[in-house]
């Protein structure tokens, strides 16, 4: 059921069409994106400045992580009261005032908290975008657009090393920081203004109810669903924005060695890897099913990330195999949600998501912190193999699950 619009807002809506709506909201993840790429960059400057161990760093992921993954159950209830594209843009400002306050941080406390706010602020962005989306096209289409939208957070994945280095080395991390701050905060605004994603929704869409305890235990009562929630959360122990690229470029200047030019274009070429996935397996999951997919991605992700650890710094292989990790690796977020898209007919989707996500992001952003002390106590390769292993136990899960294949 459409909602009116507001005549004093009417006069600003610019992107009412499903294409416009995709890519708007997919600007707002690649923003989204944006800040969780530049963060990595200065982590090994923050590590030095603050005095920070591996375990610090990865408690202070993985709390803002789980914070922010806790709220996501959250939305689905919240838009009896609030607009799809007031959640998403509003996020997108505290996420900027997270950001700001970051760059003026003087000690690990204010540190910590303002990492909080922003993570806090970018929560909505997976299950509100993913609902948006998933209302707007069609079962035949959805893989195409759930993937174009996770590819558009990932441009803002793989812009970052590049322009983000050249503010960081010309003018300090802070104003790297202040810079994206203003980006987000324009975003976002833009979103709340211009954006109507229910003038083309479907009639039909289950996401107008409002997160019932029948409907969560109709949702958790699914099979599917419940092996897919159980899938990402295990995954998560590898997700390329959770964990890999925090861990990747550390790995590359702290234990390889390898100069920091060199070093920024060998995770940029991971993160291309991250816009070319999505795109090629969700286009191909629309014909063949979710499933095949997935289970081969998982496939590939083990093997180039146990192959990334026995590289050396001068090897000719490890940008390719930088590269094809990052196919592999960001592929199974989309295809997850995707599948989990098709598996709630006649469901609460608002709900799903939310609940979805809280296992992925909330859950498993424990990631982080457990695999900070695997490394401060075994070593870095340790740590890739256990991101590997997540793979494998994820990918095995993959087999007992059903789904429709898409109608063409």
């Amino acid at each position: 059921m459409s909602t009116p619009i507001a005549p004093s807002r009417a006069g600003w809506i610019l992107f009412t069409q499903p294409r416009a709506i995709l890519a708007m909201v997919s600007l707002a993840h690649a923003v989204n994106h944006a800040y969780a790429a530049l963060l990595p960059l200065v982590y090994p400057i923050i590590l030095n400045e603050f005095r920070l161990s591996y375990t610090d760093l990865g408690v202070m992921v993985g709390v803002a992580n789980a914070v922010s993954g806790m709220l996501q159950m959250s939305f689905g209830y919240l838009r009896r009261f609030i607009e799809r594209r007031v959640m998403l843009g509003g996020g997108q400002m505290l996420m900027a005032l997270g950001a700001a306050i970051t760059g003026i941080a003087g000690n690990f406390p204010v540190l910590f908290a303002s990492n909080l706010l922003a993570r806090v602020g970018g929560s909505p962005q997976h299950p509100v975008g993913s609902s948006i989306l998933s209302d707007q096209f069609e079962a035949r289409r959805r893989g195409f657009a759930l993937s174009a939208h996770i590819s558009g957070g990932n441009i803002g994945t793989v812009l970052v090393p590049i322009i983000g280095t050249l503010i960081i080395t010309s003018f300090g991390w802070r104003a790297a920081l202040f810079v994206f701050a203003a980006c987000a905060f324009i975003v976002g605004i833009t979103l709340v203004l211009t954006m109507d994603e229910n003038r083309n929704a479907p009639a039909t869409s289950t996401n107008v109810s409002h997160g019932s305890r029948a409907e969560i235990k109709q949702i958790l009562s699914n099979r599917n669903i419940q092996l897919l929630f159980l899938i990402s959360t295990i995954a998560a122990g590898g997700r390329g924005l959770g964990v890999v690229i925090t861990y990747v470029p550390l790995y590359l200047n702290n234990v390889l060695k390898i100069e920091t030019g060199y070093a920024g274009i060998l995770f940029t070429l991971l993160l291309v890897g991250s816009v070319i996935g999505p795109i090629i397996f969700g286009k191909i999951s629309d014909t063949t099913g979710r499933k095949p997919i997935l289970i081969a991605t998982y496939a590939a992700a083990t093997v180039f990330t146990v192959f990334f650890t026995m590289l050396g710094a001068t090897d000719w292989l490890l940008p390719v195999t930088l590269l094809l990790m990052g196919i592999a690796i960001y592929a199974e977020s989309p295809l997850l949600q995707t599948f989990l898209a098709d598996s709630t007919q006649g469901l609460n989707r608002d709900l799903a998501f939310g609940l979805y996500f809280t296992a992925a992001f909330g859950i498993g952003s424990f990631w982080a912190s457990a695999l900070g002390w695997v490394i401060d106590t075994f070593g870095f390769a340790m740590g890739f193999y256990v991101m590997a292993a997540t793979y494998v136990i994820a990918g095995l899960l993959v087999f007992p699950t059903r789904e429709a294949r898409p109608a063409r």
